[in-house]
C-alpha cells in the first residue's frame, strides 16, 4: 500500500530527541471499549514526523488515541469502529505524506470473570497457544479480562471466545462485541454468596449436616437403603454422596479442562482426592463418604471465599479507574 505524499511531504525540519514516542491518552475507561489497529509507517523516524501523523489521523471522528512509535516506525490507534475504520486512518497517514501499511491486527479484551487466580489463567493460556492468528495475549486475574491481538485474516473474537471457553471459563462480555454491552457488573459480584455454585454448596452442607446427623446421634435410623458394587449403603452415606454430587459438579468440571489442558493445579488435584476417596469406599470398603463430602464442601466454601475477595479487589480497581482524570 504505497502513495505519493499529498499534504505536508516527509521534510527533516525536526529535533532528533531521545523520546520517540508521542501518545495521545483517554480516560482508561473508554479505551478499554475501542477497538486498535496498528500500522507500519518506516518512513516516519522523528518526533516531528509523528506531530504531523497524529495531527492528521485526530481529524477522523472516533479516534479515541493515537500512538505514534518513532522507534520502531509504527502506529497504534484506538478507534471507535461504529464512526471510523482502518482503512479510512491509514488514508489520513497517507495524506500526511507518509507511506502506511495497514497490519491487519485488531485488539479486543475478553472479560471472563471466573478467572481469578494464577492457575485459571495458566489454563486459558494453554488454550490460546494453540489458537493460529494470534499473535500475542495477555491473562488479567485482577481483573477478569483476557487482552488479545490477532491478525483478522486468520481468527475472529468468536474463535478467541471458543478457545477461552474450551478451557472451562464463560465469556460474559468483549470489546469486539459491535453491540453497547458496557453493562456494569458490579451487581454479579455482590452476589456471589447467592450464586449457582453458592446454593449447591449450601445444599451439600445441608446435606453433610444431615449425614452427620444420622452417623452419630440418629444410628436407629441409618438402615440400610442399597447396594452397589456389593457394599452395603445406609442412609448417611447415601447423603454425603449427595453431598459430593451436588457441589461436586463445579469442581469435577474444572478438573476434567485442567486434564484437558494438561494443567495441575488444584481443580484437578481435588478431583482425583475426591474421587480416590468414593474409589476406596466402593471397591475397597473403606467407608471414607463422610471424608469425601467434607472434603467436596470445604473446597466449594474456599472457592467462594477466594471469589468474593477478587471480586472486592476488582470493584476497588475499577472505583480507582472511574476516579482517574481524562
Amino acid at each position: 500500500m504505497t502513495s505519493p505524499p499529498e499534504e505536508g511531504g516527509h521534510d527533516h525540519e525536526h529535533d532528533h530527541d531521545t523520546n520517540g514516542q508521542d501518545t495521545d491518552s483517554v480516560s482508561s475507561t473508554s479505551s478499554n471499549r475501542d477497538d486498535v489497529a496498528q500500522f507500519s509507517v518506516p518512513e516516519m523516524d522523528c518526533p516531528s514526523c509523528a506531530g504531523k501523523v497524529k495531527n492528521s489521523v485526530r481529524k477522523l471522528d472516533g479516534i479515541t488515541t493515537v500512538d505514534p512509535q518513532v522507534t520502531t516506525g509504527t502506529l497504534s490507534v484506538s478507534y471507535e469502529r461504529s464512526q471510523t475504520s482502518p482503512d479510512e486512518i491509514a488514508d489520513r497517514v497517507k495524506k500526511a505524506g507518509y507511506t502506511v501499511e495497514y497490519q491487519g491486527e485488531t485488539t479486543a479484551a475478553f472479560t471472563v470473570p471466573e478467572m481469578d487466580c494464577p492457575s485459571c489463567a495458566g489454563k486459558i493460556e494453554n488454550a490460546l497457544d494453540d489458537l493460529p492468528g494470534l499473535s500475542s495475549y495477555e491473562t488479567q486475574p485482577t481483573t477478569g479480562k483476557v487482552v488479545t491481538t490477532y491478525d483478522d485474516d486468520s481468527t475472529s473474537p468468536s474463535k478467541i471466545t471458543d478457545a477461552i471457553e474450551s478451557a472451562g471459563y464463560e465469556v460474559t462480555d468483549s470489546t469486539a462485541n459491535d453491540a453497547n454491552t458496557a453493562e456494569s457488573s458490579t451487581d454479579e459480584r455482590e452476589n456471589v454468596w447467592t450464586s449457582s455454585r453458592a446454593i449447591k454448596t449450601w445444599i451439600s452442607g445441608g446435606l453433610v449436616a444431615l449425614g452427620l446427623l444420622f452417623e452419630f446421634f440418629l444410628t436407629g435410623q441409618n438402615v440400610l437403603v442399597a447396594e452397589l458394587v456389593g457394599r452395603e449403603l445406609l442412609v448417611a452415606d447415601i447423603l454425603f454422596l449427595g453431598a459430593v454430587g451436588i457441589a461436586g459438579q463445579i469442581i469435577f468440571r474444572n478438573g476434567y479442562y485442567s486434564a484437558l489442558n494438561r494443567n495441575l493445579d488444584i481443580d484437578l488435584l481435588m478431583s482425583i482426592a475426591i474421587s480416590g476417596a468414593i474409589i476406596a469406599s466402593l471397591v475397597f470398603g473403606e467407608a471414607l463418604y463422610f471424608e469425601a463430602a467434607t472434603l467436596t464442601f470445604l473446597f466449594s466454601i474456599a472457592e467462594l471465599l477466594e471469589r468474593y475477595s477478587m471480586d472486592r479487589a476488582r470493584n476497588s480497581l475499577q472505583e480507582l479507574m472511574d476516579l482517574s482524570p481524562d
